[in-house]
Order: C-alpha cells, then structure tokens, then sequence
C-alpha cells in the first residue's frame, strides 16, 4: 500500500453511449463535465480553506489558554515561596513560671 502524499486524484471518464461523434450533445457533455470537474475542484478548496482557518483558530486558543497556563504556574510558584507571618505560640508551650 503507497504512503499517503497529499494528493488529491481525480479520474473521470465520459460516458459517451448513445452520443455521435461530432454531435453537439458530445460538446455539452463535455461542457457540463467541465463545469462539474471544476465545482469539484472549488468546492474541496473551500473546504479546505475552513479546515485550515479551523487549525488557525485552535492553535491560536491553544496558544493563549498555554500562556494563561504558565502565568498560574508563575503565581504558585511565588506563593511557595512566600512567608507569611504568623503570631508565635511560644508563650504557649512553654511552662508557666511563678
């Protein structure tokens, strides 16, 4: 089985049953088929192009909500290391001296 490159292959044939050579039914159907083959070739551009704005739009969202991600990391890491003051209990624990 070949690997997979990209391309887009698109065989076609005319089914040219029934039609005389020369005959202005062969034109229009070549016309038609034309026409057809290039509506394919618009329409899967187009749908390419939203898939590629799609990938744009979440890699973007992605970039952000990674950014928010490291901010929060930044902020932990300076909570940690913080002191913070508290009132000393020592007057507590130790025995009481009369």
């Amino acid at each position: 089985m070949a690997q997979a490159d990209g391309t887009i292959l698109i065989d076609t044939e005319i089914d040219a049953d029934g039609m005389k050579a020369g005959s202005k039914e062969v034109e229009a159907a070549v016309r038609r088929m034309a026409s057809s083959v290039d509506d394919l070739g618009t329409k899967a551009k187009a749908a390419l192009n939203k898939q590629v704005d799609s990938f744009v739009k979440l890699n973007s969202e992605f970039a952000t909500q990674k950014k928010k991600v490291d901010d929060l990391k930044k902020k932990v890491a300076e909570y940690g290391s913080q002191k913070i003051p508290t009132l000393s209990l020592i007057h507590i624990s130790e025995p009481t001296r009369h």
